[in-house]
């Protein structure tokens, strides 16, 4: 599957690569980290990537995620073709066994100095959350714990551990160098499974305040209701002058950054709230942001300020050719039409009103949320 947008006068071809590793949530977890490190040195023609990309003049990023891993590379447009065989030629070659391991002991030393970070652990579980069945959200620090033990498998190849799928911006002739770089998987249809609420308090490296992280299931981004909840995370904490900033940064000075965001994975969705605040105020805290998402009705003034920022964020991020490689990418993980997505998530955001973020909290988080974890 390969989702292109053409530039013919772009500076530099964008591509983002996703491998989505093909096992249960967890396992994609452990994978994909492990093939975030292996990549940049996996060989591309008998030369490590990271050294042949340089050799190009290209940057190249990889990360991992729920989906698997992901890698984003920009290179001018003379050069191009050579950066997508260099790349494809890492995927598809074999995986020495030296590499691999070196890949899993470097995995396990970084999640050893995560596991003590709240944000890294809490970004975790939310990861893992957007993939999991929410039956199974109870489980998840488990899963967790036990994605991060050393049990994946050995690889013949990056590849092999799943499906590809390419996204790309710039000049025309780059789109037609990407088919060694999309493969077909399954297309992920909407989890309407019963929700099991997970609640942890963990103890991790503090300095006398804990993270608070509440997360409520929501549905996935093509439902009706996604672009009202969308619009509420905004109101209440998309933006310096939210309700979660004014009230615990402005008025009680317990936090700095607090924010909430609406995340969709493949088959479900997940509204989410963070907050940092000193450990005697955690439960009075937690109690004060339900009541405040319990009551998400804006203003007029708040409601047409939260859709001019979301409308203003996907203009400013397609505007550019890095970020909208990523949005084309991102997109396509969903299982959506890339093209099409634009035009309709702007027209949904704009269809909203206070009336319709109100009916869609209240459907939606109107209960006690379903993931709590309180780190420090």
């Amino acid at each position: 599957m390969t989702a292109v947008l053409t530039r013919p006068d772009a500076p530099l071809a964008w591509l983002r690569v996703r491998l989505r590793v093909e096992a249960d949530p967890a396992g994609r977890v452990a994978l994909g980290r492990v093939l975030a490190e292996a990549l940049p040195t996996a060989p591309a023609g008998g030369t490590p990537l990271h050294r042949r990309l340089a050799l190009l003049g290209a940057v190249a990023s990889v990360e991992a995620d729920g989906h698997g891993v992901v890698a984003h590379v920009a290179a001018e447009p003379g050069r191009f073709a050579e950066t997508v065989e260099a790349v494809t030629s890492a995927l598809h070659a074999p995986l020495p066994a030296g590499l691999l391991a070196e890949a899993r002991a470097a995995s396990a030393a970084a999640w050893r100095w995560e596991r003590d970070d709240s944000e890294a652990t809490a970004d975790l579980l939310a990861d893992l959350a957007l993939h999991t069945p929410p039956s199974q959200w109870s489980g998840l620090h488990d899963a967790l714990l036990a994605a991060m033990a050393d049990r994946t498998p050995s690889l013949s190849r990056p590849a092999s551990a799943g499906t590809l799928s390419a996204a790309y911006v710039g000049p025309h002739h780059g789109a037609a160098l990407l088919h060694g770089l999309s493969s077909r998987g399954a297309e992920p249809a909407p989890d309407t499974s019963p929700v099991s609420r997970g609640h942890w308090d963990l103890d991790v490296v503090s300095d006398g305040s804990a993270l608070i992280r509440l997360g409520w299931r929501a549905p996935r981004r093509d439902h009706e209701d996604f672009a009202a909840l969308a619009v509420a995370a905004r109101v209440v904490g998309g933006h310096h002058h939210a309700w979660l900033t004014r009230e615990f940064r402005t008025e009680r000075r317990w936090a700095y950054s607090p924010w909430a965001l609406l995340r969709s994975g493949p088959g479900h969705g997940l509204w989410q709230v963070s907050l940092r605040v000193p450990h005697g105020h955690v439960e009075e805290a937690a109690a004060r942001v339900r009541a405040l998402v319990r009551s998400c009705r804006p203003t007029e003034a708040e409601h047409h300020a939260a859709v001019a920022h979301a409308r203003t964020e996907i203009l400013r991020l397609w505007s550019a050719g890095e970020t909208a490689v990523s949005l084309l990418g991102y997109w396509q993980d969903l299982g959506l039409d890339p093209h099409e997505e634009r035009t309709r998530w702007l027209a949904a955001l704009s269809a909203t009103t206070r009336d319709t973020v109100a009916d869609a909290a209240s459907r939606w988080l109107d209960t006690e949320p379903h993931i709590t974890a309180v780190l420090g």
